[in-house]
């Protein structure tokens, strides 16, 4: 089952100490790429933002089974990811 991933979402959980994720924005994608080999699935994680604006890891397209996304200029991940759902041919089968 392929995974939609918010990454600024996920960068503001992991402020909450308690939940152990890892709080910089490499780490995280370390993380997710892991994540998403253990399972054996794929997993996009979208960013607010052109890529340009993103340093690091953030800016790569693609970690193992994770594929990084950009929303681009004037629009919001959530946008995307609302987009990205309903274009997939079951949408009901991504989490």
């Amino acid at each position: 089952m392929p995974f939609l991933v918010d990454g600024n979402n996920f960068c503001g959980a992991a402020r909450d100490r308690r939940l152990g994720l890892p709080s910089d924005e490499p780490s995280m994608i370390g993380a997710l790429s892991d994540f998403a080999a253990r399972r054996e699935t794929w997993l996009t994680v979208v960013f607010d933002g052109p890529a340009g604006e993103r340093r690091g890891a953030g800016r790569a397209g693609r970690a193992g089974r994770l594929r990084i996304v950009h929303s681009g200029s004037g629009r919001i991940a959530d946008d995307l990811i609302v987009e990205m759902a309903s274009r997939a041919g079951a949408p009901g089968d991504i989490t």
